[in-house]
């Protein structure tokens, strides 16, 4: 009995199998019956219209038979010869008499600039290929402009100039006149071969009335700086967009050309004498600080700005600014701006520097010369600031720097004793000549040991003065003290006044820089006037001014004379 109910099991489960497999292979069999279906069986690409004039917007059509991937039609080609525009892809199904019909449609708006005869590429899609199109293109009538086509949007544009030079900035103005709503806008640059193209401003709204029908504008303007000399085309700037069609509750794809220009570009003179700059105006400033008088190791700000018409920051030169030698020069990160004043550009490169005096008397200070070239009179000009004297004071003495006098000496006497006579037999008489005799001993040691000390005392001043990290100056201590806080304005100011001081010496001596002061207190002051904020650290400075105060004995001012 169990053997019968396992046979009949085994039995229907076969035949389940069975009907599984041959229903996967139906399956399997009806999907590719389905992609041969499917698959194209044709491709066709026509225009609409051919001929069509230049600036004028024209659509390929591409159908293919059976449906396929919209991604599938690759029309870079185009891009060649034509101004690709909006792509729109439509896919249906048309079912007659129990047959199924399937199509995808590509249609794609092209534009030409320039009028001629093209070709339309063929297209091959799933290996079934289209047949290339002639298309023409002819030029407008004189009597008609690129935007009556169409009153509702006008595209103007225009440029300041058609020659100029390698840097020479030009200005290309964008007009877009709207008298009806838009629903998508796109505005491409123009296009200029071997030059930088930037847009200046975000636009500029106003409104104009032309032939009783106002218009909201939109004005845009672009920045064209050619990079190489020779004759370009300058492809005009192009608007693509939706018009609202109020009627029809529809929009409209509309797309306007920018006229083209020819542009000259001159090459840079080759006796031009140093770093190209091209303006039709340069001037050259210089400021220096007011209200004080200039001494030796005190900065003086000097300001030099530098500003030229019709170039941007970035192309002015730099500044190499000579002070001479006897001006220590510390100069700034120059600062680079720009701006429009009406429909000019101004742009400026401005240098600070810190300049310290390192001797005193009249300091020349050579001149300053950019050359530019006059984009007007086509002639090399310099910019200059003429050569001028200033007048350095030495160092000033601050009042605590000055030794102060010493208290007069005072000696106290030794006092006299008086001989006393002593008799003979007398025991009380010889008590007190006992006790006078004490006293007189204990006077007389204590006269010796006060004349040794003092001996003593006036022995180690009139010894040299050994200047050490201990030196009694009061501006030695307050150096010390500025080291060791890291106050930079403190240490810069006090430094040479106490080299000065002590030891009759400049910054720029022979021992300063021996023991590495001159070039600590060099990039002190460098960070000190640096425009960028950076951590201040004295300690090596301070090392080295302990090291030269311990090893350099000054004799130049002993104290012996203040003790007589």
């Amino acid at each position: 009995m169990v053997n019968q109910q396992t046979i009949r099991f085994s039995t229907l489960l076969n035949k389940i199998i069975h009907k599984q497999i041959i229903r996967y292979v139906a399956l399997f069999a009806g999907l590719s019956l389905s992609h041969s279906a499917f698959a194209i069986t044709s491709l066709t690409a026509q225009l609409d219209p051919n001929p069509a004039m230049v600036a004028e917007s024209f659509n390929l059509i591409v159908t293919a038979k059976n449906h396929t991937n919209r991604n599938t039609l690759d029309t870079s080609d185009l891009l060649k010869d034509f101004i690709v525009g909006q792509t729109s892809v439509f896919s249906n199904t048309q079912i007659s008499n129990g047959s199924t019909q399937q199509q995808t449609t590509w249609r794609i708006a092209l534009m030409s600039r320039t009028a001629g005869k093209y070709t339309i590429p063929a297209f091959t899609i799933d290996n079934v290929s289209s047949k290339p199109i002639v298309m023409t293109i002819i030029d407008r009538p004189k009597t008609t402009t690129d935007n009556s086509a169409n009153e509702d949007i006008k595209l103007e544009t225009s440029i300041n100039k058609n020659t100029s030079y390698v840097g020479q900035r030009l200005i290309y103005e964008v007009k877009l006149l709207l008298g009806t709503g838009l629903q998508r806008a796109q505005l491409q640059p123009p296009e200029l071969a071997n030059a930088e193209i930037k847009k200046l401003d975000d636009g500029q709204e106003s409104s104009e009335i032309i032939n009783g029908k106002r218009y909201r504008t939109v004005s845009y303007q672009y920045e064209i700086q050619p990079t190489q000399s020779g004759v370009f085309e300058l492809q005009g700037a192009i608007f693509r967009g939706d018009v609202s069609q109020y009627r029809s509750g529809r929009s409209k794809p509309i797309t306007l050309l920018g006229e083209n220009h020819q542009i000259t570009v001159k090459s840079i003179p080759n006796d031009f004498p140093g770093q190209w700059l091209v303006s039709n105006m340069v001037i050259l400033d210089d400021e220096w600080a007011q209200g004080a008088d200039y001494q030796v190791g005190e900065p003086i700000t000097r300001t030099v700005t530098l500003s030229a018409t019709g170039v941007s920051a970035e192309q002015l030169p730099d500044l190499n600014i000579s002070s001479g030698n006897l001006l220590q020069s510390y100069p700034d990160k120059p600062k680079l701006q720009q701006g429009l004043n009406g429909n000019i550009l101004i742009a400026q490169n401005i240098q600070k520097l810190a300049l310290i005096p390192i001797k005193s008397g009249e300091i020349n200070v050579p001149e300053i010369k950019i050359p530019w070239f006059n984009a007007q009179t086509e002639k090399v000009e310099w910019a200059i600031i003429p050569a001028k004297t200033i007048s350095v004071a030495p160092q000033a003495v601050s009042a605590f720097s000055q030794k102060p006098e010493q208290p007069p000496q005072v000696i106290t006497p030794i006092p006299e004793v008086k001989e006393t006579n002593i008799q003979q037999g007398n025991v009380h008489n010889m008590t007190h000549w006992y006790m006078a005799c004490a006293l007189l001993l204990t006077l007389l040691v204590t006269a010796i040991s006060y004349i040794i000390w003092l001996r003593n005392k006036n022995n180690i001043l009139n010894e040299p003065v050994v200047k050490s990290n201990n030196s009694s100056t009061k501006i030695y201590d307050t150096l010390l003290r500025s080291l060791q806080h890291n106050a930079i304005s403190d240490v810069v100011r006090l430094l040479p006044l106490w080299l000065k001081q002590d030891y009759q010496l400049s910054i720029e001596d022979e021992l300063p820089q021996k023991y590495g002061i001159t070039i600590q207190y060099n990039k002190l002051v460098k960070q000190q006037f640096s425009a960028e904020t950076q951590a201040v650290d004295c300690k090596e400075l301070k090392d080295c001014v302990i090291a030269f105060t311990k090893n350099k004995i000054d004799t130049t001012a002993p104290l012996s004379g203040l003790y007589t």
